[in-house]
């Protein structure tokens, strides 16, 4: 089987990005959780669900896009845009009870990588992407969702001061090393 890399951390940290451009240089398929028919609704579930429901919508969504991914790695390397440590460590950062059972229902990554910028590098990112002024998450919430991913000892890749080219580079070295 090929590469299945993942790339998980906070709004505006680079995840699409990097895993683009991954994906590229590697030849390989990107994916981004979650798929459809589960991205249609995913605006109406963070909207109006309880948190319970959001997590068993995106455990779902993540188990979904694994049957998918299966299929993917038998023709080449995936890179996934968010997959089940997001799922985990969001929804344990909103105090929903989930342990590490769900990791063992998914297809195991080669490697992820926690991409990590510091929060007035994100808020430019996103006003620049939206062209006007950006609403980042409240700190608190986003300082435990970091904690959240750092217990699952993930590989963490700082992107603040690198340009999307010295950040996959980067990241590839981080790969090839694994």
């Amino acid at each position: 089987m090929h590469p299945f890399i993942v790339i998980e951390g906070l709004m505006a940290s680079g995840k699409t990005t990097l895993a683009k451009s991954l994906a590229k240089r590697l030849g390989g398929k990107y994916c981004k959780t979650p798929l459809e028919p589960f991205q249609s609704a995913r605006t109406l579930v963070d909207r109006y669900a309880p948190n319970v429901a959001r997590f068993y919508f995106y455990v779902s969504a993540v188990y979904h896009a694994n049957l998918s991914i299966r299929r993917w790695l038998l023709e080449g390397p995936v890179v996934c845009d968010k997959y089940i440590h997001s799922t985990l460590a969001f929804h344990r950062a909103m105090s929903v009870p989930c342990d590490d059972k769900w990791i063992n229902w998914v297809i195991k990554p080669d490697i992820v990588l926690l991409l990590d910028a510091q929060r007035s590098t994100r808020a430019l990112r996103l006003t620049q992407r939206h062209h006007q002024p950006a609403q980042l998450p409240d700190s608190d919430f986003e300082n435990e969702v970091l904690l959240r991913f750092r217990a699952f000892d993930l590989q963490t890749l700082h992107t603040d001061s690198l340009s999307p080219e010295q950040t996959t580079d980067r990241a590839l070295r981080l790969i090839c090393g694994h």
